[in-house]
């Protein structure tokens, strides 16, 4: 157990940082949206650019955990939607957004740093397949829906279109392209300019931090009154349903890289995304978004330490020693091999 908390928190020693320097006025409010901009502008991309150029493209483009990444949030969503709308009789639009909560990790600002610690460079990797299906498959899907839910017929179809040129042309998009191809034309950079890149891609994971905390600070829990299942529903899908989903399917799937296995179950156990209540505002639910990422993010300091004590990552960190621990799951191909 101390191994896991050694990997997690120094991850939530960052988040407190970053929510003190707000309270404490050295920055304020207002101003962390630019410090978000500048992590998902400049430091992702570059990180997810230079690790993706220097792999090779048959290395980055795995297939299975891109299908058992998709296949498990995909049906986690329609699960949860579901559930909410039908069982506990939820708005459908305020079900879709519960849904989008359950299924789209922070993976960026929380997961990357969680993964990197567990798997090292592998975590890049994890973090572009992630992105791909959340930018490609989950949240259009989400918006969409949510769209139909409002009755705003004559605006989905140019709503999908908007939200995926949006997502096509964002930074984070357009370095995982740029990233791939030059992977397939085996491009290197110039010396120096690699070198640029390397230093900013550095810098990713501690701002990125830092900069959730700073979100989480300007947060309010004045939404809680009268909305507590509304938000422990998508914390639980979350937090709890998504990494077990992704263990379950582990059990199914063909074996693939031990390290993707792990990242795969780690960006699940990641909280949902830092923009869900900017997702949310349109359709008039920022105030439990906003209330909901933070219960969320605050609970997954301890779902995350107990889900990696329960998954064995105390043993991936140790040369030699299994992934998964057989009481558990019982099947020796899902063993991490050596580091």
């Amino acid at each position: 157990m101390l191994n896991v908390l050694f990997v997690t928190t120094p991850i939530f020693i960052l988040i407190a940082i970053g929510f003190l320097v707000v309270k404490r006025g050295i920055l304020k409010p207002s101003e962390v949206p630019t410090l978000g901009r500048l992590v998902t502008m400049v430091l992702l991309p570059s990180l997810i650019f230079v690790s993706l150029s220097q792999r090779s493209f048959d290395e980055v483009m795995n297939g299975t955990y891109l299908l058992l990444y998709g296949i498990g949030s995909v049906g986690l969503f329609m699960g949860v939607l579901l559930y909410c709308h039908l069982k506990r009789g939820q708005p459908f639009v305020s079900s879709t957004l519960n849904a989008l909560a359950s299924t789209c990790s922070n993976s960026g600002y929380i997961g990357f740093p969680l993964v990197t610690a567990l798997v090292g460079p592998t975590a890049t990797v994890a973090l572009a397949l992630c992105m791909i299906i959340e930018n490609a498959v989950i949240i259009p899907l989400a918006l969409v829906l949510a769209e139909t839910g409002q009755n705003r017929k004559g605006s989905v179809l140019m709503s999908v279109f908007k939200t995926l040129a949006l997502l096509v042309k964002s930074p984070v998009s357009l370095s995982i392209t740029a990233g791939l191809l030059a992977s397939i034309l085996e491009i290197q950079l110039p010396g120096p300019l690699l070198k640029a890149v390397q230093m900013t891609a550095g810098a990713s994971g501690a701002l990125a931090l830092i900069t959730i905390g700073g979100m989480l600070a300007g947060l309010s829990l004045s939404a809680l009154k009268g909305s507590m299942a509304e938000i422990l529903t998508p914390a639980v899908g979350k937090l709890v349903l998504h990494p077990l989903v992704m263990m379950i399917l582990l059990l199914i799937f063909p074996d693939f890289d031990p390290q993707l296995q792990v990242a795969a179950v780690a960006m699940a156990c990641s909280p949902m995304l830092s923009i869900y209540p900017i997702l949310s505002a349109k359709y008039g639910y920022d105030g439990v978004a906003a209330a909901t990422l933070l219960v969320g993010t605050i609970a997954s300091f301890f779902t995350i330490s107990f889900a990696f004590w329960l998954f064995g990552a105390t043993g991936f960190l140790e040369l030699g020693t299994e992934v998964f621990p057989d009481w558990l799951l019982g099947w020796p191909r899902l063993r991490g091999g050596d580091m």
